[in-house]
């Protein structure tokens, strides 16, 4: 019994000093394939999101054309109007899926409109004059570090000017905006970028001298851009 006995220690010594010498082997040989300025830390090392929020500026060239159909005891006369615009746009990029962004858009042209009507005319050098301010919301989906598609939503105010037979503005309103873009980076502060956008979309009370009464008027603006933005 007692030769057994030792002879079951002097096992269990033996498999826990070859145990000691596998695992001292291992970690000999695991070292010496690691590069000698390896970082164990390094490789654990979390995945940080680091992002500097800034303001930017941009300006655009513009085509914005106006539709307006008013309807008037069955007299239809839908207005047809062009003009070439510039945009100013100024906002504050939170990171690059979320951006706040205030545009104006003022025409540089006078209006070239056409009428289908059933009445007469509007006055010579109606429209003359368009203009509007929209605040938006503006997500973003970037497709590459140079790439990304966005969306604006927001309101916008918008004002056509000039003289019609009837009345001494076609429209100052407010309404809903949204409008879809891309955009492509130059260099690191610089982009270029293409959107079109809906200032308006909507049936208002127009009122008429012609007629002495408010009447509902349906007009939809849409702008097509091509800018530059620069990034602060």
């Amino acid at each position: 019994m007692y030769k057994i006995k030792f002879k079951g220690q002097f096992m269990k010594k033996n498999i826990l000093i070859l145990i000691f010498l596998s695992l001292t082997l291992f970690t000999q040989t695991h070292a010496d394939t690691q590069p000698k300025n390896y970082n164990k830390q390094a490789e654990y090392k979390p995945l940080v999101f680091n992002y500097t929020p800034h303001p930017y500026f941009g300006v655009a060239f513009g085509f914005t054309n106006v539709k307006d159909d008013f309807l008037y005891n069955g007299t239809n006369e839908l207005t047809d109007i062009d003009y070439d615009t510039l945009m100013a746009q100024f906002g504050y990029e939170y990171n690059p899926f979320i951006s706040i962004e205030g545009r104006y858009w003022k025409s540089i042209t006078k209006g070239d409109y056409n009428v289908l009507t059933n009445s007469e005319a509007p006055a010579k050098n109606s429209y003359e004059d368009m203009s509007s301010f929209g605040l938006y919301l503006k997500p973003a989906i970037p497709i590459t570090k140079e790439f990304s598609l966005y969306m604006l939503l927001g309101v916008a105010n918008v004002n056509v000017d000039g003289k019609s037979q009837w009345n001494t503005s076609l429209i100052d309103e407010w309404g809903f905006s949204w409008g879809l873009g891309c955009s492509f980076s130059i260099i690191d502060d610089l982009s270029i970028f293409v959107d079109y956008v809906q200032l308006y979309d909507d049936t208002y009370d127009g009122y008429y001298n012609y007629y002495p009464t408010y009447q509902p008027q349906l007009t939809t603006i849409d702008t097509f851009n091509f800018g530059l933005t620069y990034k602060f």
